[in-house]
């Protein structure tokens, strides 16, 4: 059982620590236990509770009127905004919950949901990749097993997967060639893929090396095919150059191109000559529809 400490439910809830020990007092929200030294430590239970919790509150609902409900009429109320399409924090808090239970039908059920609501596109920046925000706290903070987080991971890439042979066969339209990468150590392709797969379906010629793709090979495709723009996704720290020295060396290195950068780290980046940075999705979807010449 992975142990939560108070800390680490404020950061996943957004429920401040001092509210939460409120909650427990007085309404009996979560009975967390004690460890040796009498701090309290939650499990994947708890934090299941707590999210259905906070759903509600949001939603409006007294926290002394939630208390005083059973846990199968909260998910009762939970279930009913998913299939009503009203909710995307209700289809985010039942994503994780369905990850912690490696649960594929229920995740099946809720993305067919939220892409009937707001379409593949939508979907993924709407629900799916907060969703993995938060999760992305849970591995961070070893509160996710790995097996979780591949489950989660290997889900949302056959699905991207699934939307790019769905447009495979269509023309290309547009002027432009973009190549799209994820430097040396960098290993997440989720949203590397799905900007791929936004600007084909805009009718945008590509070349996708990857992720983890070394300078050397970035220079050889280069050289063969001369693209306008050279894509890098950033989600991590773990390159052994900073993320800005990284896009700068880039910048320098690839004049005659456009520097276009997106992902966690790169929102993070300030901004800099040469370099175009997504810190957005209405960004993104933007920059997938006018890549600008």
């Amino acid at each position: 059982m992975h142990q939560f400490s108070i800390k680490d439910m404020e950061r996943l809830s957004g429920v401040k620590a001092h509210t939460l020990r409120i909650w427990e007092h007085r309404y009996g929200i979560l009975r967390p236990l004690r460890n040796d030294g009498n701090h309290r430590f939650y499990s994947n239970e708890d934090l299941k509770i707590l999210l259905r919790v906070v759903f509600l509150y949001e939603k409006g609902q007294r926290i002394g009127d939630i208390a005083c409900l059973s846990q199968d009429k909260i998910q009762q109320l939970l279930d009913q905004d998913q299939q009503n399409g009203r909710s995307v924090h209700a289809s985010i808090v039942g994503l994780i919950e369905a990850i912690l239970d490696f649960d594929e039908e229920a995740m099946d059920k809720i993305y067919g949901r939220i892409c009937r609501q707001f379409g593949f596109a939508g979907a993924m920046l709407e629900v799916v990749f907060p969703m993995l925000n938060q999760l992305g706290q849970l591995w961070m903070t070893d509160r996710l097993t790995p097996g979780q987080e591949h489950f989660a991971s290997n889900f949302i890439l056959r699905k991207i997967l699934h939307a790019h042979k769905e447009i495979e066969k269509g023309p290309v339209q547009k002027q432009g060639l973009i190549m799209l990468f994820a430097p040396t150590d960098e290993f997440h392709e989720i949203g590397l893929l799905f900007m791929n797969y936004l600007l084909r379906l805009n009718g945008y010629k590509t070349v996708y090396l990857g992720a983890n793709a070394h300078m050397e090979t970035v220079k050889l495709y280069y050289q063969k095919s001369r693209p306008t723009h050279l894509f890098v996704h950033l989600t991590s720290n773990l390159q052994e150059e900073e993320p800005g020295g990284y896009l700068g060396s880039l910048v320098r290195e690839f004049p005659e191109s456009r520097i276009v950068a997106g992902g966690r780290v790169a929102q993070e980046i300030p901004d800099m000559p040469g370099c175009n940075i997504l810190r957005k999705g209405i960004d993104l979807l933007q920059f997938s529809k006018h890549i600008n010449l």
